[in-house]
């Protein structure tokens, strides 16, 4: 009854506007830019089991003051909006720049200007033209890499690197704009690229399983052969994951004798496809698939439960893909009323995804309150707002949920498996178990900083930080090289009783992790990224990014250095360094999925070039 009454709430709250433009109670005015929200939250403190649970280890604070370092504001920043020429703050942006992601240029594949400017006033989409409109941008590239796996081991020489690689690519993007009628337009965008493999899913199955990658897969993961002998690896959802040729199965393996590596084989993929449509003017509609602005976070949105994939962290601008939806948006004055409807495949109709939203404009800040509905998943209540401070733009959300999504790990009251176990290095035991019931709390906050010199030789500077509040993360950290290993061994689960005659009347298996059940582990995270491009006039600019889990004190520090040689090639250098303690969740990732909780830090130099690169 619970969620048939959110449901119901949800279409009355996305009615109202729409119901008093009909009315004439708001003057019809060009709605602003719309903001999309993400959507997570989480307050874990308040759980109590009879045995140790992550959730109690300790009472946390999600305020500025549980952080090692001081906060003047709270961190807040502004998304984008779609169309860069309503930035407020126009003086600090680059010379030549309309946009605040003109500041990453480089790999960038896609366009800005080219599925987004629909989000900024609906009746713009429809402007008519008599020509197909095509584009797109084309990026070649290389990366050679020397890796050092462990710098706390002993003997460590920096003249030999522990690996190295070296990957050639080439992508690109194509897009078309049709817009036949005033009201009717139409817009796709393919993209072209390597057929990348997973390389968490290749490491991960590799070192568990000691070169076997098909040996331990994630519970309800599948592996088949084709008919060129590849090895296909499949989700429990049977979507193809990885596809490895047969000299490929062992890359832990190195052939001394001859290295050859695999030709490269270029992916054609649908990125985007829908119609932009209205009624009356006043109600205005999308369909198709397309990515949804949904969220304020730069580096996290833990409320961004819409689009198919999450942030990479480490390369926040990157696309991500959306879901086929509907969409539909009512203005009224300089506000919006937005709702999607989300209908995956094989879903019964009253399993469909529901998420309005309300966006109103008040001065310089942006505040917008949303909510989110599916019957498979938990409901969550969603604030999210964008401003300025001065010459500083400000971005925050929050979300509130009635349970979590996430399956979560705790040690278990039986340790009899570890104890006896010689062979396989198990030392401990976990339970695996859901929180459908609870509320979580989640929020993010982060400041954006862009600023242009007089003198244009000096170019411009960008500073980002956000700080993100994870109210699903665990307060012990102790716990995550475990779950590393469950997550490939489901059969060592404590609730698991795999004799069927054993098994209690009424007894379920447990539920199985994924790697995003064990993954931003902690609950305290920061990150910052310092960039100063177009250095002496346009030839070089200089980034650094800093990303920690202030829970555990694990840490990546990523810094780069670009130089252009001429028009259409560039080179960059850079360094990655992980470092913090021992077990920690950045510290070592691939010791950590080894079982190794004693390893250091890694380093990583990297030298890559773009080569032909541009948009058409």
């Amino acid at each position: 009854m619970k969620r048939t009454g959110f449901l119901t709430a949800a279409i009355f709250f996305f009615l109202i506007p729409l119901a008093a433009q009909e009315t004439g109670e708001f003057p019809g005015q060009e709605p602003a830019v719309e903001e999309e929200l993400p959507s997570e939250t989480n307050d874990t403190d308040a759980l109590s089991f009879d045995f140790e649970d992550p959730f109690t280890v300790e009472e946390e604070s999600s305020g500025k003051d549980s952080l090692p370092f001081d906060f003047d504001d709270p961190f807040a920043l502004e998304e984008e909006p779609a169309d860069a020429t309503e930035v407020t703050d126009n003086e600090s942006l680059p010379e030549g720049s309309s946009s605040f992601d003109s500041l990453f240029e480089g790999d960038d594949m896609i366009e800005k200007i080219d599925e987004e400017t629909a989000d900024t006033a609906p009746q713009e989409d429809f402007l008519t033209s008599e020509e197909l409109t095509w584009g797109g941008s084309f990026s070649g590239s290389f990366d050679s890499s020397w890796n050092w796996e462990d710098l706390a081991a002993e003997g460590l020489d920096f003249l030999d690197s522990d690996s190295s690689a070296l990957t050639a690519g080439a992508s690109a993007s194509l897009y078309f704009d049709a817009r036949p009628d005033t009201d009717f337009r139409v817009f796709g965008k393919l993209k072209i690229q390597n057929a990348g493999e997973d390389d968490t899913l290749t490491s991960l199955a590799a070192l568990a399983a000691g070169g076997d990658i098909t040996a331990n897969l994630p519970e309800g993961w599948t592996s088949a052969e084709d008919e060129e002998g590849n090895t296909v690896i499949y989700d429990a959802g049977g979507n193809e994951v990885l596809t490895l040729a047969p000299e490929e199965e062992d890359p832990a393996a190195e052939d001394e004798e001859s290295e050859t590596g695999t030709p490269q084989v270029l992916e054609l993929s649908v990125f985007e496809l829908f119609s932009d449509f209205s009624w009356k003017d006043t109600l205005f509609f999308r369909f198709g698939k397309h990515t949804i602005r949904w969220g304020t976070g730069y580096f996290w949105s833990p409320a961004d439960v819409l689009n198919l994939t999450a942030i990479d962290t480490e390369d926040p601008t990157a696309d991500r893909e959306g879901p086929i939806s509907l969409k539909l948006q009512a203005p009224f004055g300089l506000h919006n009323g937005y709702l999607y409807l989300i209908a995956n495949e094989d879903i019964k109709p009253s399993e469909i995804a529901v998420a309005p939203k309300m966006e109103f404009v008040l001065g310089n800040t942006e505040v917008s309150l949303a909510g989110y509905y599916q019957k498979a998943l938990v409901p969550r209540a969603i604030v999210m707002a964008t401003g300025f401070l001065g010459k500083f733009g400000l971005f925050g959300e929050a979300v509130v949920s009635q349970g979590s999504d996430r399956t979560f790990v705790r040690l278990s009251k039986d340790q009899t498996a570890a104890e006896e176990d010689e062979e396989d290095g198990l030392e401990t035991v976990l339970d695996t178990f859901t929180v459908p019931d609870r509320p979580f709390f989640s929020a993010t906050l982060g400041f954006r900083r862009l600023h242009s010199f007089n003198e244009p030789k000096l170019g411009s500077l960008m500073v980002v930080g956000q700080y993100y509040y994870n109210g699903e993360g665990y307060a012990d950290s102790t716990l995550l090289a475990p779950a590393y290993r469950l997550l490939l061994n489901p059969g060592e689960n404590g609730l698991t009783i795999s004799d069927t005659e054993a098994q209690p009347e009424g007894y379920e298996a447990p539920p199985a992790l994924s790697i995003s059940d064990i993954t931003n582990f902690g609950r305290h995270y920061g990150a910052l990224i310092f960039s100063w491009n177009n250095i002496f006039d346009e030839d070089l600019s200089f980034s650094t990014l800093f990303i920690s889990n202030l829970s555990d004190l694990s840490c990546i520090l990523s810094p780069n250095l670009t130089f252009t040689l001429f028009e259409k090639v560039s080179l960059t250098a850079g360094l990655r360094w992980t470092f913090g303690p021992a077990g920690g969740e950045f510290t070592n990732p691939t010791a950590l999925i080894a079982g190794d909780t004693v390893g250091g830090g890694t380093l990583s130099f990297t030298l890559s070039g773009s080569i032909g690169g541009g948009s058409f």
